[in-house]
């Protein structure tokens, strides 16, 4: 059998070989996933539920989405309604590791916020989520805001708050450079050092310092003397 193609294809599996990864150096590049929670409760020891999960597809380019888990229900529907009433307030949370295990998990660590409830009801769902997240990935805080944001006390039809309208936007920190304060403090010792030295000063006497200028001064001066009286006696 001719070999004549062998060539080729370990042409093309170096090929292959070489072509970089499409899919970045970034680590938490792909798809990611948080589960979001939400409460309609009253008091300090509210119970979540799930309210949808946040796709992550990307960190550095901001590409995330929220995928509602289900309908609210007419139940939850009224709880909003009664929290808007009564001037309460909407909380949510997400679990602290991004692509970490999901709700259900009771060691799992969470961050949270909360909104008035009636700008959820008045804005009849529409929101935006903002997650704070460090370089490994931890989400480090989460904000929510509404459109439009303030509370005017309009009564909204029940029927239109089944479904979020939520964007989601990723604020990814960077490492700030830590600076240099080692070589700073021995720059400042140095600069002490050479301070006091130079306020030590020079004891020596006033002739042991300037003898270099002094002795041919004062040879100038006996020559000149020397020089006048002989001037002197001549007339």
């Amino acid at each position: 059998m001719s070999l004549w193609w062998c060539p080729i294809l370990l042409f093309l599996g170096i090929l292959s070989f070489n072509i970089p990864s499409l899919q970045g150096d970034d680590e938490f590049e792909g798809l990611s996933h948080l589960n979001i929670e939400h409460s309609f409760d009253h008091g300090s020891d509210p119970v979540f539920v799930k309210r949808g999960t946040i796709t992550i597809s990307s960190m550095t380019n901001n590409l995330a989405q929220f995928i509602q888990a289900e309908p609210l229900s007419e139940n939850e529907r009224r709880k909003l309604q009664d929290l808007a009433r009564e001037n309460g307030v909407y909380r949510i949370r997400v679990p602290v590791k991004v692509g970490g295990p999901l709700s259900g998990n009771p060691s799992l660590d969470y961050v949270s916020t909360f909104i008035r409830a009636c700008s959820m009801y008045e804005s009849l769902l529409s929101d935006e989520i903002t997650l704070n997240v460090d370089p490994n990935g931890n989400v480090i805080g989460v904000s929510i805001t509404t459109n439009p944001a303030v509370c005017v006390g309009r009564d909204m039809d029940l029927e239109n708050l089944k479904e979020f309208n939520t964007t989601v936007d990723i604020r990814q920190t960077i490492v700030a450079p830590v600076p240099d304060t080692q070589s700073y403090i021995e720059k400042i010792e140095n600069e002490k050092a050479q301070k006091a030295k130079g306020e030590q000063g020079d004891n020596r006497s006033f002739f042991a310092k300037y003898w270099m200028y002094i002795v041919p001064v004062v040879i100038f001066l006996m020559i000149a003397s020397n020089a006048d009286q002989g001037g002197g006696g001549g007339r």
